[in-house]
């Protein structure tokens, strides 16, 4: 009956212990230039089995990584595209020069073939009678010349206007330059952590929001490897800074400036 007594004792006490706790604060903060610091308030702080934040955090660089792939892809698809673009419109503009080049020998010519018949038909009248017929087919062969040469001038206009539709429409359908600069931009932009991560409460051992001073405590099983948690934000005149810390968890974790999680 006194060792019974004993067994129920010791399990009670043990019930009244239950597992291990320990302790984890620490403080919000981020350490101006001028050396000043601004403490963060109201940040979200959870504490995290340090696999499953570890887990999360490649997965959110990962997507970081396919996301900038994607966007430098497509910037380089938009500039080849673009490049060939101005390829043919200089192709084409060198064809139509030439055409326009073509047609004015053309019609520089033409004129001298007319200014040629002119004369002819006027010495007709000279012409002796037994020579007229004779005389009038060799001026129906120039004027045959003459024709020839129209419609060659004719379709040198029709070939300069269809090279001149082909280049306007070639610069209509061309990528704009500001678009390929823009996605230049983009794809070099750094990309942010703080909304890719993870917020699911699957592995969150803890959770509590920072005071005004940005002050923070949680408790969490001792002996296992655990991570701080955070996310932050700080409004700009030049917009919102957005802040990410997934930090081994110590007894004190302070989350400043120097381990913020960096933009991929």
């Amino acid at each position: 009956m006194k060792a019974l007594s004993c067994l129920f004792a010791v399990a009670m006490f043990l019930l009244a212990c239950g597992p291990a706790k320990r302790e984890i604060s620490g403080q919000v903060f981020i350490t101006m230039r001028g050396g000043g610091t601004v403490k963060l308030g109201g940040v979200s702080v959870l504490l995290m089995d340090s696999e499953v934040a570890s887990n999360r955090l490649a997965t959110a660089k990962a997507a970081c990584r396919a996301e900038i792939q994607a966007d430098r892809a497509a910037f380089r698809k938009l500039q080849v595209k673009r490049t060939e673009s101005e390829a043919r419109i200089k192709a084409l503009q060198t064809e139509l020069a030439a055409t326009i080049s073509k047609n004015e020998t053309n019609k520089t010519a033409l004129d001298k073939l007319v200014a040629d018949l002119d004369g002819r038909t006027a010495g007709m009248a000279l012409v002796k009678k037994a020579d007229r017929e004779k005389a009038q087919a060799a001026l129906d062969r120039f004027k045959l010349d003459v024709e020839a040469q129209r419609k060659l001038i004719e379709e040198g206009e029709t070939q300069i206007k269809a090279f001149a539709a082909k280049i306007r429409q070639e610069q209509i359908d061309q990528p704009a330059k500001r678009d390929v600069e823009r996605l230049e931009a983009e794809s070099l932009e750094p990309r942010s952590l703080f909304s890719r991560f993870d917020r699911g409460q699957t592995g969150v051992i803890a959770a509590t929001v920072a005071d005004a001073d940005g002050r923070y405590k949680l408790v969490g099983p001792a002996g296992r490897n655990l991570t701080v948690v955070a996310w932050g934000e700080r409004e700009l005149p030049t917009g919102k800074e957005r802040y990410l810390w997934v930090v081994p968890a110590t007894e004190e974790t302070m989350l400043h400036s120097s381990n913020i999680v960096p933009d991929e």
